[in-house]
């Protein structure tokens, strides 16, 4: 079977943990190569900041939501 992929500039791309590590490199890339990126992570404050360690481009193309959840809770 031979999948088909959208070009990355036609890509929305939800990424959780967005704020640091791998989360943080993976958004940055999939940004910077054009796609629609979700960022996802439990700190507001880090996530309203994230768009900062971006290039101009970059931060355009991206969106934050905070998540609350924690295995605790979401496991209800």
């Amino acid at each position: 079977m031979n999948a088909t992929l959208k070009p990355v500039e036609d890509q929305v791309i939800v990424i959780t943990g967005a704020t640091s590590g791998i989360g943080l490199a993976t958004a940055r890339m999939a940004a910077e190569r054009g796609a629609r990126v979700v960022l996802a992570a439990r700190s507001e404050d880090d996530l309203n900041n994230s768009p900062r360690k971006y290039s101009a481009r970059a931060a355009r193309r991206s969106t934050s939501l905070p998540t609350f959840a924690t295995a605790r809770t979401s496991a209800r």
